[in-house]
């Protein structure tokens, strides 16, 4: 009895915590990332890479949640975007389809660091930046992610 209900509590931890490499990425529903594996493999590739290493996916994390911070500051009413789900989820996904996976790949084919080109692409987001919030968003987090 007590075999038969480990195994059933053992997937149920796996399910709950991410285990199995099938979690989507911050911004992507389950059935819109199952689409982008189908559709496009190299950005499904570059998450599945970045989703290998803890490390990797704590730096997406800040350069995600970074550029939305300075997205909602360079707004009027910078604390209702910032309150909106919906409106950052769509934020994540944009970054998550564009730029993000294209630094991945680069850092996968030796062309620098993965925590460096992102850091280095928070750092000349930011120096097109004119709120000063957003350009403190944005470096935050690339000091931040350099010290990963």
């Amino acid at each position: 009895m007590f075999y038969s209900c480990r195994i059933p509590a053992l997937l149920l931890v796996a399910v709950l915590t991410g285990c199995g490499g099938n979690s989507a990425p911050e911004g992507f529903s389950s059935n819109e990332w199952r689409n982008e594996q189908g559709g496009l493999p190299g950005l499904a590739q570059a998450h599945r890479w970045i989703g290998q290493d803890t490390v990797r996916r704590k730096q997406r994390g800040l350069a995600v949640e970074a550029c939305y911070r300075a997205f909602a500051f360079s707004h009027q009413g910078a604390e209702d975007i910032l309150e909106d789900f919906p409106r950052r989820k769509r934020y994540y996904h944009q970054i998550n389809t564009t730029w993000l996976p294209e630094l991945a790949l680069k850092a996968q084919r030796g062309e620098g660091g993965f925590g460096s080109l992102l850091a280095q692409e928070l750092e000349n987001e930011a120096q097109r930046c004119w709120n000063p919030k957003s350009v403190d968003a944005l470096r935050t987090a690339a000091q931040r992610i350099r010290t990963l």
